[in-house]
């Protein structure tokens, strides 16, 4: 196709294995500089740091950067690196390996706008681990941490009677979600029944979705706790037809049960969602808070 000249020139090329390996460490390495390059250029920017296992059992740190390109004008966000964590996935050996990184390309920490994370407990936003030690390099940063996990974290509340529920609620997402077959039967037995929504929501929502949605349903704890407070459990129309069918329902026993997990769920959501008024603050003042990346890796 190209001529005998060209393909003369093409067998002339070294294919051993160290020629090809030496010619991607070439590559990763010049794109490598070109991030740097571009983040070191970005007014701010932003990471997301995940740890996982491997099937090699081995603990990998994930790190991803998110900036504003100015010569684009466009948000950018890339992988910055990975790292094999030696011994334990601990906030301190997490912490140690991202300021090793940002010491070896000469990033600024006064660049760092705000830091999501996603993994072991140790990488928590929290008061401990990573988040913390991030903080003593900038003060400033805003950190989180993955807001699916951390819903998850305050539904540990749920009693083991209602939790049957849930239980078969996640099966059913599961199976649902499992394959494209099953996503296309529940599609068409929705449209059948005239449901309201005809897929499970999916992914991709961004960290002001969430942080509506969390605030309204704390804000929603308190109207459900005022109503049952006064024997009313118009919020839960399906239990309050059952109710209805029975004729001696034990009230003052599901109502007690029904206060006593939402006051403890909100202690939870309270706990682990502190942050959302700093936050707001941010999003307001900075345009790019859109950084913050909320993302459930796998």
């Amino acid at each position: 196709m190209l001529g005998e000249d060209s393909k003369t020139k093409l067998q002339q090329i070294s294919l051993s294995n160290d020629t090809v390996k030496n010619g991607i460490e070439k590559m990763s390495c010049d794109v490598e500089e070109q991030l740097i390059d571009k983040i070191k250029k970005a007014p701010y920017f932003a990471l997301q740091c995940d740890e996982t296992t491997d099937v090699s059992q081995y603990s990998q740190l994930l790190v991803f950067v998110r900036f504003f390109d100015s010569e684009k004008n466009v948000f950018i966000e890339e992988m910055l690196f990975m790292d094999t964590l030696e011994t334990t996935a601990r906030g301190i050996v997490v912490f140690e390996k991202v300021v090793s990184y940002f010491e070896k390309n000469n990033l600024e920490w006064e660049k760092l706008a705000c830091c999501c994370t996603d993994g072991a407990p140790a990488m928590l936003w929290s008061q401990s681990g990573f988040a913390k030690l991030l903080k003593e390099k900038n003060g400033s940063i805003i950190t989180s941490h993955c807001t699916l996990h951390r819903q998850a974290l305050a539904m540990k509340t749920l009693p083991e009677n209602f939790g049957e529920a849930l239980k078969k609620a996640i099966k059913l997402v599961n199976t649902v979600k499992s394959s494209a077959l099953n996503n296309r039967i529940f599609k068409k037995l929705c449209t059948d029944l005239n449901a309201e929504h005809e897929a499970i929501p999916g992914r991709s929502r961004c960290i002001f979705t969430f942080e509506d949605k969390i605030q309204a349903f704390i804000c929603k704890i308190d109207l459900w706790l005022s109503k049952l407070r006064n024997h009313n459990f118009s919020a839960f129309p399906s239990l309050e037809k059952s109710m209805d069918q029975l004729d001696d329902p034990p009230s003052d026993e599901i109502e007690n049960e029904c206060i006593t997990h939402l006051e403890k769920l909100k202690s939870e959501f309270v706990r682990y969602f502190p942050e959302y008024s700093a936050l707001r603050w941010v999003s307001r003042r900075k345009g790019w808070m859109v950084l913050a990346v909320v993302s459930h890796p796998g």
